[in-house]
This record gives C-alpha cells, sequence and structure tokens, in this order.
C-alpha cells in the first residue's frame, strides 16, 4: 500500500514539476542543442531499487569523451571540457533536473539516499570512540615527544561510499538502494590518514572500525527512538 502511494504521489508531483519547469527547460534544451556538441542529456548507468539498471538524465555540461580525456573522472573548476553552457548548469545544479523524468518513470524518487559519483570514492572513516581515546592517550602521555603534536585520528584503513552505503543497508535492514549524482568539483578520490605517528608516540590502537562503529551508533539511535534511555 505505501509503495503504491509513494508511487502516485512521485508521478504526480514529477509531472507537475515538469509542467512548472517546461519554461526553463524547453529553451535550455535548445541552447544545448546549438552549442557545444550538440546534444543535450547525458545519460549515465545508475543502480536502483532491487538492483534494477537504469540510465539518469542530467543535461550535458561535458564533452562526450571527457572521460577518456586528459582528467579522467575528476572535474576541475576551470575544467577546458566542459560545454560552454555547462558551467552555468553545473554550478546552479540546473543539470540534475532532468532527473525529473526518472522519476516519472519510476526509476527514482524524490525521497531517497544519493551518492555523490559512482560511489568508488573512499574514505578513512573512524569512530568517536576512537577520538575520545585518542585525546585521553594525549592528556595523560608523559612522554616529551608526544606533547604538542598534531596527529591523524582514524581506523587506517579505506571505506568506499558504496562499502559505507552497504554497511548502512545491513545494518539497517533496508532494501533502499542509494542513487548517483555527479562528483563535487574539488573532491579527492581517496584518503588514508597516516596514523603511525599516534600509534608510535601515544600507543593509539584503533579498537572500534567503521562497520562495529556504525552498528553501535545505529543501536544508541534506535534506542533513543523506542524511548530505553
Amino acid at each position: 500500500m505505501y509503495k503504491n502511494i509513494k508511487r502516485f504521489f512521485d508521478f504526480l508531483v514529477s509531472f507537475i514539476v515538469l509542467i512548472l519547469l517546461s519554461p526553463l527547460l524547453i529553451p535550455i534544451s535548445i541552447g544545448l542543442k546549438l552549442t557545444g556538441e550538440g546534444y543535450i542529456f547525458y545519460l549515465q548507468k545508475r543502480v536502483g531499487f532491487e538492483n534494477n539498471i537504469f540510465n539518469i538524465y542530467k543535461f550535458a555540461t561535458m564533452l562526450k569523451d571527457s572521460p577518456n580525456m586528459a582528467g579522467g573522472i575528476i572535474t576541475t573548476k576551470k575544467d577546458p571540457r566542459i560545454t560552454p553552457m555547462g558551467g552555468f548548469l553545473r554550478k546552479s545544479k540546473i543539470n540534475e533536473l532532468p532527473q525529473i523524468l526518472n522519476i516519472l518513470k519510476g526509476d527514482m524518487s524524490f525521497v531517497g539516499p544519493y551518492i555523490n559519483g559512482d560511489g568508488s570514492y573512499s574514505r578513512d572513516f573512524t569512530y568517536v570512540a576512537n577520538a575520545v581515546q585518542a585525546n585521553i592517550l594525549g592528556l595523560f602521555t608523559e612522554k616529551k615527544e608526544a606533547i604538542n603534536q598534531i596527529y591523524n585520528v582514524a581506523c587506517g584503513e579505506r571505506t568506499t561510499l558504496n562499502e559505507l552505503w552497504g554497511s548502512i543497508k545491513e545494518i539497517c535492514g533496508t532494501p533502499a538502494e542509494a542513487t548517483h549524482r555527479d562528483n563535487r568539483i574539488g573532491d579527492v578520490p581517496h584518503s588514508l590518514a597516516d596514523i603511525s605517528k599516534i600509534e608510535k608516540l601515544l600507543g593509539y590502537e584503533a579498537k572500534i572500525k567503521v562497520k562495529e562503529g556504525m552498528d553501535l551508533s545505529y543501536r544508541w539511535y534506535e534506542s533513543i527512538y523506542k524511548g530505553k534511555v
């Protein structure tokens, strides 16, 4: 019943939004056709609900062969691969508006999580207890060489955004699938903290890894929601 109501809401709202935005979308489509390489939409494969593959619609803002040109999937602020209209469309996020077509078709929903990029970007996430441990070790250390130092506090391992979302789904027990958007300009693809300094000088150890920390956080929030604490 909920799915049917949600689908009706998505269809109705996306249909109305398309009509209201048509005075903006039509001129942009014409402008893209007459400039750049003459194509209006950029289609990209995405994984939706129940692992269904669909093409997401976006206004074309870069040259067709951009991924195979210098820079690859990384987009810079003054990237020469961006078309004449592309810079404005990306900055204003208007290039995302054609995704309303995906909502109208049922590929996506107005409500749901999203990931910037294809989800392969990774970060060295950590859990708050690790940070607390590091601060306590720093507060009570008697090593002179360990005082007034700057330390990286992390788990010392990479987790991709797709892996992070997969863990969230598993912990929360949700079948929902995240949709994907363009990479944000200036995003660093991968980062990994060097924790060797804090390990050596303070004896720090990342005792709680990312997935365990997420599970603890979820259980804590769940207990609050249920009025247990």
